[in-house]
């Protein structure tokens, strides 16, 4: 896997094998670019007018946010599993690590099956530790086939970030919530 992030501080990637980073380029260096997915920011959409930072892993390109013990993972395009393979990098990261999960899926086009796996793992996995794994801003054909596949009843959806945020007791850092 490869991440392009220039600012993701070295004990944020030295750790366990590398996590978020396996690529290098022609000199052997790690590649970096983008902002630090370590930093607390304020915002939790681009729609309401705030900017969330964002990160590319491989070529897939994810926005991000930090929120008090909460992570806010927006994922652009379609998640198809090559995707969800750089999405689970990026969820199993340092930075992500001791902290719920938003998954911000309003900037997918759709998610397929390998998606919708990883979902229900992610889920298992996260309430094993204690942590919660929420979904907010679902497109209208991914909330239709999350809602044939039944996961309505293992994991929470939310129409916005926020709305996820305040179900886990968080105050957004978004203007005025």
């Amino acid at each position: 896997m490869y991440i392009n992030n220039n600012t993701v501080p070295k004990s944020a990637v030295a750790d366990a094998g590398d996590p978020i980073h396996t690529g290098r380029n022609s000199q052997g260096e790690k590649n970096y670019s983008g902002s630090s997915p370590t930093a607390n920011l304020a915002g939790t959409a681009e729609k309401r007018g705030k900017i969330m930072p964002e990160t590319t892993i491989d070529t897939h390109k994810f926005h991000y946010d930090v929120v008090d013990d909460c992570v806010v993972i927006r994922p652009d395009g379609a998640c198809n599993e090559k995707k969800i393979e750089s999405l689970a990098t990026l969820a199993d990261s340092e930075f992500a690590t001791r902290k719920n999960l938003i998954l911000d899926l309003s900037g997918a086009e759709y998610v397929d099956s390998p998606g919708f796996r990883w979902i229900v793992r992610q889920v298992r996995s996260l309430e094993g530790e204690g942590r919660r794994l929420l979904l907010a801003g679902l497109q209208p054909t991914v909330k239709r086939a999350y809602k044939l596949l039944l996961l309505d009843k293992i994991v929470p959806a939310f129409d916005t970030p926020e709305d996820a945020l305040a179900d886990l007791g968080v105050q957004s850092n978004n203007g005025g919530n």
